[in-house]
């Protein structure tokens, strides 16, 4: 979800509900669809008007505005920043299991702190809680990368346990559906981030599941 402060009116508002709904469904599928796609569903949305409190349509519409011009304006920019953001890690950092099978994507902790999502313009999301939150990230991966065996398995097990002796770790979805503040004065690509964000959700995703 999307946290935006738009105005609320007092009636004929845009539902609220619809609104941030759709915004985060955006958001959640951005980064797996295409560029026309994304565009023709917020062309062709359409919100509910409200007889109590809602958002004020404008300023909605003017936010909507501002999302298609940025597709369009920052597609091809967009696309390789995507390819690009992770590729130098994906190439070093993939391995193999110990049957001797590809395994899934990673990356290691070192790495992630040495990347930076791209910055555009427009419509961004904030640098700081990105950055924030890449750093937690990488804190957790660090802590599953020192970890084998049997002190693994009792990493994963402290997690349920209250007074749990291990530090908290991310897990996949924490990371799947983290949320960043919108910023219309540019900021990081939110396209470039949510790639990453999926990524490193694999990432963490595969540290819970390995045995070794």
């Amino acid at each position: 979800m999307y946290r935006i402060n738009f105005k609320i009116i007092e009636k004929k508002g845009y539902r609220i509900s619809e609104v941030n709904r759709f915004l985060a469904k955006s958001r959640a599928e951005g980064a797996e669809k295409g560029s026309k796609n994304t565009v023709e569903e917020i062309e062709n949305v359409r919100f509910s008007i409200t007889i109590g409190k809602g958002y004020d349509p404008k300023e909605v519409d003017t936010y909507l505005d501002e999302m298609i011009r940025t597709h369009h304006q920052a597609w091809t920019s967009i696309k390789e920043n995507e390819n690009n953001y992770f590729e130098t890690a994906k190439s070093s950092d993939q391995g193999t299991n110990g049957d001797g099978n590809n395994q899934a994507f990673t990356i290691s902790s070192n790495r992630l702190r040495e990347l930076t999502p791209p910055v555009v313009d427009g419509i961004g999301y904030d640098t700081t809680e990105v950055d924030n939150f890449l750093k937690q990230v990488a804190d957790s991966l660090r802590v599953f990368e020192e970890k084998s065996g049997k002190a693994l398995h009792q990493l994963k097990a402290d997690q349920y346990m209250e007074n749990g002796q291990s530090p908290r770790l991310l897990t996949a979805d924490q990371i799947r559906w983290a949320l960043f503040t919108v910023n219309d004065g540019g900021g990081y690509d939110m396209r470039g981030v949510d790639a990453a964000v999926n990524r490193l959700a694999d990432v963490l995703d595969y540290h819970w599941k390995r045995k070794d």
